[in-house]
């Protein structure tokens, strides 16, 4: 839970909370800004192919003990950063490391306890992103109200000493089980997800496809604006604009139980259209520049974020065995990936060039709504049979 924390929390979602007072200080714009931010996801792209390869050989808790190496030291180096030049080289590091923790987190956390309670294992793990997004935004609003809203390297100077304590906290008792061995190879699976080979298997998946890669597109566009876009247009003070950032990463923690939950008694297909419905109507919502819209928007959005990520994976793993499962959903989280890495540099040249963030949150808001609109070309009965055995069983 500390290291995803690290990775999520930290090394991705405070810029987004800091963003506006190093826009200030240091960059100057927010084209560059957005920039920045396809930095980092670029590098977490790359950093899920190379830990592909490296889990191979190497053990899960030692992959993730070597993210958070690389997370304390790309904190560091954001926090003494003199130029965009030097936050670039953090933001990459950063980028890279939160795929190594990420990535094998999830598998060894549910490998450590009994099968009856893998789900909230996970879960409770996963929780440690929301818990960090709320620290960062209650530490931002610290610092700034001590010091000054320019002020931000504190923000990150203090989540580096934690950062490193977390690793300090791996190497002494992050383990896996005897029998939690690294795969035979991984080649075939970088293979098959390049091919889209399991992914043709799964019903719909042209649908789900374009229905996640919409999901990419309007959270990353709202993860990364919130903050500037309140304090720029709405006028929003820094304290009242974290605060809205925090509700964010308060449901994150409710998000992925309340949907699962909900697809398993409705089905997929229609908590999927739901929620991508309501993740649209969010940048809507926040364009009013009012509480308590902004607030409710922030709150729904946290939900609907974490918790269709975990739905669209269900639906891929109703359709596919234990094997086929990562290449498939591999393959999707490629188009989700380039959907990601295009939304904040757009926002950022759409907020340029027009001098307020509306048309980034319409861009936002379509995302969502395309992704509802795929979701409704799913299948209408999604394993149907599968869940009401469980039920009896």
């Amino acid at each position: 839970m500390l290291a995803v924390g690290v990775a999520q929390g930290f090394g991705r979602f405070t810029y987004p909370l800091v963003l506006p007072a190093i826009e200030g200080d240091l960059l100057h714009s927010y084209s560059l800004a957005g920039w920045l931010g396809t930095a980092n996801l670029t590098a977490y792209l790359a950093g899920v192919l190379l830990v592909s390869l490296a889990a191979t050989k190497v053990s899960p808790a030692r992959l993730i003990t070597f993210g958070l190496v690389v997370s304390t030291a790309g904190l560091a180096a954001m926090t003494v950063a003199a130029s965009p030049l030097a936050l670039l080289g953090g933001m990459i590091a950063t980028g890279i490391a939160g795929a190594f923790i990420w990535i094998p987190a999830p598998g060894l956390a549910g490998a450590v306890v009994s099968e009856d309670r893998r789900g909230f294992a996970i879960g409770l793990m996963a929780s440690g992103i929301g818990i960090a997004v709320l620290f960062a935004s209650g530490l931002t609003h610290l610092v700034q109200a001590r010091y000054g809203a320019s002020e931000w390297r504190e923000v990150w100077a203090v989540e580096t000493a934690l950062a490193a304590l977390a690793t300090i906290l791996a190497l002494g008792w992050l383990r896996e089980p005897d029998d939690e061995r690294p795969a035979e190879t991984q080649a075939p699976i970088l293979r098959e997800i390049l091919a889209l080979a399991s992914l043709r298997g799964v019903p719909g998946w042209v649908a789900v496809t374009a229905a996640y890669a919409g999901y990419g597109l309007c959270y990353s566009i709202y993860s990364s604006y919130l903050v500037a876009a309140l304090r720029s247009d709405a006028g929003f003070s820094a304290w009242h604009a974290s605060i809205d950032y925090g509700l964010v990463g308060l449901s994150i923690t409710a998000g992925g139980i309340l949907l699962g939950q909900l697809s398993d008694r409705v089905g997929r297909r229609p908590t999927l259209v739901w929620g991508f419905a309501a993740m649209g109507s969010c940048p809507l919502v926040v364009l009013i520049g009012a509480e308590p819209w902004v607030g409710a928007s922030a709150l729904l959005f946290g939900i609907v974020m974490s918790g269709l990520g975990s739905v669209v994976a269900a639906y891929v793993r109703d359709h596919t065995t234990e094997g086929s499962f990562a290449p498939a959903f591999g393959a999707i989280t490629l188009f989700f990936g380039v959907a990601q890495l295009v939304g904040p540099e757009l926002g950022g040249f759409l907020a340029e060039h027009t001098g307020s963030f509306r048309w980034a949150f319409l861009v936002s808001a379509l995302g969502g709504f395309a992704g509802a609109a795929a979701s409704a070309a799913l299948p209408r009965v999604v394993t149907s049979e599968r869940r009401k055995g469980s039920r009896e069983r």
